[in-house]
């Protein structure tokens, strides 16, 4: 399959990028830089997404069969002013394939944010009635829904892979697990202000088969959380982290404080998709710690 990717360089549009390679798709990576990918096997479009009209002949002569858009300029600034501006770029940019090619499946990562900025507790279905407030998850919802009209009225297949809270190698290192783990490396304080706050962590390695599960599958239309189903306290974290550095002392226990609150506890409810990609076995918290753990430990 032809295959056009965007943010193939970060940390989820990379692995992916080697997964397609290795699958033997025929792709495109179009983006600004491209001095972390050594492949041969693929077509490199250097390109700001906010001027895609100048390379608009190439793509087009490279007749895509699909799209993994994964590219959000700015993270973490999740400003109104760099939300718009992401939201006029992914829109106009998904436009321009559909009018100009006939690739026939776009997939876009949408954000477990959009339910309500997190201010949902416990399990989040797909099926909810959402209402955003911040910047960031109003213009991810914002993208949903225009799309979602465009490409039913073209007959295009459009995945929107809701993301949880994605971990592991090569995350940006000022993250909360990243942080955990540098902090216990350097024996630094740690200072959590939501110790008690419960997420939904999916490995890396998850996402990216889900991910590619959505490329090669007929997957319906619609949104798809993409997150494990399950809640993991921020301070449990916190306790496997440590323990795998060996550390029986708390290197700081003010977070501890009976006076922290729990802000946020949602998950994944992932029955939707659970009904497409059966018997998906997801990693377990304490394995894909470990394995980040010892990816930070070998390359920092």
């Amino acid at each position: 399959m032809r295959v056009i990717i965007t943010g193939g360089t970060g940390f989820i549009g990379y692995p992916i990028l080697n997964k397609l390679i290795s699958l033997n798709h025929e792709v495109m990576l179009v983006g600004r830089n491209f001095s972390s990918v050594k492949h041969l096997k693929i077509q490199k479009l250097k390109l700001n997404l906010n001027n895609y009209l100048e390379k608009k002949k190439e793509i087009i002569n490279f007749k895509p069969e699909a799209v993994i858009h994964l590219a959000w300029q700015g993270i973490p600034n999740f400003s109104k002013e760099l939300s718009e501006i992401n939201y006029n770029i992914t829109t106009n940019f998904i436009s321009f394939l559909i009018k100009y090619t006939d690739c026939k499946k776009i997939i876009i990562p949408g954000s477990c944010w959009e339910y309500n900025d997190g201010n949902i507790l416990g399990s989040c279905s797909e099926n909810m009635k959402i209402n955003p407030q911040k910047p960031f998850s109003i213009c991810k919802k914002k993208i949903f829904d225009k799309l979602i009209r465009e490409t039913t009225k073209h007959k295009i297949i459009f995945n929107w892979a809701r993301l949880f809270y994605v971990y592991g190698p090569r995350q940006k290192k000022t993250s909360l697990i990243p942080t955990l783990i540098e902090s216990f490396s350097n024996n630094k304080k740690i200072n959590i202000e939501t110790p008690y706050n419960k997420n939904d962590f999916i490995y890396i390695d998850d996402v990216v088969k889900i991910l590619i599960f959505m490329l090669q599958s007929k997957l319906p239309s619609g949104a798809y959380n993409v997150g494990t189903g399950i809640a993991t306290e921020v301070l449990n974290l916190y306790n496997i982290i440590k323990n795998l550095f060996n550390i029986d002392y708390d290197l700081q226990k003010k977070f501890l404080n009976k006076t922290c609150k729990i802000n946020m506890h949602f998950y994944a409810n992932t029955s939707k998709f659970k009904k497409y990609f059966k018997n998906f076995e997801f990693e377990k918290i304490n394995s894909g710690l470990y394995k980040t753990v010892k990816y930070f430990k070998e390359n920092y």
